[in-house]
């Protein structure tokens, strides 16, 4: 491998760390501010799968992007020339598909009292892509 290659991959993988980070920091607060009265476990669950590698690569393929690293990667390159505005709005898309995906009244979801407390478990969950929701 030479050295611009090496660079390039050096370089791909800070901006998919930036990228993750602004991620995760921005998906976190549109949660909290949507839906400020929600159980943190249903918050926690839905915010995994918002920012798992699998959604983010069905997003980026309608988007015509090769997959998640991709979303990232661009994120990370908006935040670093300071296009905040357009990082934010390129993670709110990602929200609602989210949403659209899952034809969730994510209100409703959020605001369950009677659910089965073991199915939210995180220390019961390895893949948060995998979650099945119930409710008693």
């Amino acid at each position: 491998m030479s050295c611009k290659n090496k660079s390039k991959i050096h370089n791909n993988r800070r901006l998919e760390f930036l990228g993750d980070g602004f991620l995760n920091y921005q998906v976190k607060k549109l949660m909290t501010a949507r839906y400020p009265e929600s159980m943190l476990k249903f918050m926690g669950i839905h915010f995994c799968q918002i920012v798992s590698n699998n959604h983010l690569s069905r997003f980026a393929r309608t988007i015509g992007m090769v997959n998640g690293n991709a979303i990232e990667i661009t994120i990370g390159r908006l935040c670093e020339t300071n296009r905040m505005d357009e990082a934010e709005k390129m993670v709110e898309e990602i929200f609602n598909f989210y949403l659209s995906m899952r034809n969730l009244d994510m209100l409703a979801i959020l605001n369950m009292t009677h659910v089965k407390p073991h199915v939210y478990s995180f220390d019961k969950v390895k893949n948060c892509d995998n979650f099945v929701f119930t409710s008693i």
